[in-house]
């Protein structure tokens, strides 16, 4: 089958060389092209109606393993991360790896932003006995699941929850949160394409600056 595709790959590399020396050749290939595509964009669309089935159908909250993070994770169905894990098995492995290769263990931590507690789960695993890492999250639902990760990965005694957004002054903000797909939310408005025809919700959060969460909770972030 390796060779049948290689042969293939071959054959298009070199029809892709032809249609482009000879513009008339090309428009003769479109609708071949097209065909040849079609069969990646129907499995596609069939991941994404599979998808949203089980969604759909789900009891509860899936729970996933991420070997990249180093932990389980309770995960919303709805949520473009759940998606992409269920697609590819994986989130940001290049993107864990650098964090891990950057934090020095005699460092606290802080996540801004922690959703459900990826990079909070990871970086605790990282860090000794003595530090912490401070996992900041507004969103209500996702800061319920970040709160449930933790303490199933028995990390409660090195990572401290906050219930609110880091901004520049302290007080109070509006946040926008689409509900399920708390990733998206912003204090700003909420133009992702992803999210274009989603509904929203408001919620009212406390804001800290950086300086005064790291004075209340006495850390020494890196």
């Amino acid at each position: 089958m390796r060779s049948e595709n290689q042969v293939i790959r071959k054959i298009l590399a070199q029809l892709r060389h032809w249609s482009y020396s000879h513009p008339s050749f090309g428009r003769l290939l479109a609708g071949p092209r097209y065909v040849l595509r079609w069969p990646t964009r129907l499995k596609a669309k069939i991941q994404g109606e599979l998808l949203k089935n089980i969604s759909a159908v789900l009891a509860g909250d899936p729970i996933v393993y991420l070997s990249e993070f180093q932990g389980e994770f309770a995960i919303d169905s709805r949520s473009e991360l759940f998606w992409r894990i269920a697609k590819t098995q994986h989130y940001e492995q290049r993107l864990a790896q650098l964090a891990v290769v950057s934090v020095d263990e005699n460092d606290d931590v802080i996540d801004i932003g922690a959703n459900i507690g990826f990079y909070s789960v990871l970086l605790a695993q990282y860090i000794s006995a003595n530090n912490r890492v401070l996992a900041i999250e507004p969103t209500i639902q996702a800061r319920a699941r970040l709160e449930k990760n933790i303490l199933r990965n028995s990390l409660e005694k090195r990572i401290i929850v906050v219930a609110g957004a880091v901004t520049n002054a302290s007080g109070t903000a509006k946040i926008h949160v689409v509900p399920g797909r708390e990733e998206y939310s912003s204090i700003g408005s909420l133009s992702h394409p992803a999210i274009r025809d989603s509904g929203s919700i408001e919620e009212v959060v406390p804001c800290f600056t950086l300086d005064e969460l790291v004075a209340t909770h006495a850390l020494r972030p890196g």
